[in-house]
């Protein structure tokens, strides 16, 4: 998972193991980043989490 930080917007990149891609973009204000990558760590502690940008 690649987080990159912008000033309006923050955006997450995964890439799945069947090779497919997901983006998800967040608004930075809004501040729901955290509590959405807490919930994604709680479930699987193994999830690389690489940060750009910020």
């Amino acid at each position: 998972m690649t987080v990159t930080k912008d000033s309006e917007e923050t955006t997450l990149k995964f890439k799945l193991q069947n090779k497919r891609k997901v983006i998800l973009e967040f608004r930075t204000l809004e501040n729901q980043l955290e509590p959405f990558i807490a919930e994604l760590q709680k479930k699987n502690t193994q999830i690389p989490i690489t940060y750009e940008g910020i």
